[in-house]
């Protein structure tokens, strides 16, 4: 069962979803980028990071959360709290 969420940071609204199975929060990764950077086109600001830092797939997967059309869709999440070697 996914339980979703939507959080803001600075008035930014960063969509999270629970995932039981895990026992996680994970955040949308786009809306993260949005609220840090403030960049006018965070999906594209989100590729071109994955592009170039291939570990970042590491601490991203991908599942289900509703878009603003109201459809879900796959979209690339980050854990919560990420430990750092």
């Amino acid at each position: 069962m996914i339980k979703t969420s939507i959080r803001f940071f600075d008035n930014v609204p960063v969509r999270s979803v629970w995932e039981k199975e895990t026992s996680r929060w994970w955040l949308c990764a786009v809306d993260i980028i949005e609220a840090l950077s403030l960049s006018t086109a965070p999906r594209k600001y989100w590729n071109t990071l994955k592009s170039r830092n291939n570990q970042l797939s590491s601490i991203c997967r991908q599942l289900k959360i509703s878009a603003k059309d109201g459809k879900k869709y796959l979209t690339d999440v980050i854990r919560r709290r990420v430990e750092f070697a």
